[in-house]
C-alpha cells in the first residue's frame, strides 16, 4: 500500500509501543521524515504527536504545529530511559540495586530491576559460569542458589 521508503522503515523499525524515535545529522532529512511520517499515521487514526528535538529548527516547526511537547524538566522520558535535549544524551532512569546481593539469585533479582528495553548495556553482561558468590562470613549455600 506504501512505497518501501524511509518514511516506511521508520514507523516499521523504529516505533515502540507509542514512541517513535530516530536521530539523524541532516536537519532537512529530519524535516522531510517529521512531515512525511506524521500522513500516513494520521490515515490510520493515529496522531504522531509529543514530538522533540534538539534542532531549534525542528523545535520551532513541531511549536508552530503545536506537536512541540515539554515536560518542564531537563530530561524527557522516552522508552523508560532519559533524554536530555539540550546536551543530546540518553541515559537509564535511576534505579536502586542492592549492593549486598550474596548469591546468584540475589544477584540476577537486582540485575533484572534495571529497565533497558533497547539492551544499551547487553555489552556489560554476566556470565554465569565465571559469576563466583561466595556466602558472607563461610555461610553455606543452597544446592538452588548454586544454579
Amino acid at each position: 500500500m506504501y512505497p518501501e521508503d524511509k518514511c516506511r522503515e521508520i514507523l516499521e523499525n523504529h516505533l515502540y509501543v507509542d514512541n517513535l524515535i530516530i536521530t539523524g545529522h541532516n536537519i532537512d532529512e529530519l524535516q522531510e521524515l517529521y512531515s512525511l511520517c506524521s500522513s500516513p499515521m494520521q490515515e490510520g487514526g493515529f496522531t504522531l504527536r509529543s514530538w522533540n528535538s534538539n534542532s531549534l529548527e525542528l523545535r520551532k516547526i513541531m511549536e508552530a504545529e503545536e506537536r512541540l511537547v515539554e515536560h518542564n524538566c531537563i530530561e524527557e522520558k522516552v522508552l523508560g530511559y532519559r533524554y536530555n535535549v539540550n546536551s543530546d544524551t540518553l541515559s537509564l532512569a535511576p534505579c536502586s540495586v542492592e549492593a549486598a546481593a550474596d548469591t546468584k539469585r540475589k544477584v540476577l533479582s537486582q540485575i533484572s530491576k534495571i529497565f533497558d528495553p533497547l539492551n544499551f548495556t547487553l555489552p556489560v553482561s554476566i556470565n554465569e559460569e565465571s559469576m563466583e558468590i561466595r556466602s558472607r562470613k563461610g555461610s553455606k549455600s543452597t544446592k538452588r542458589d548454586n544454579k
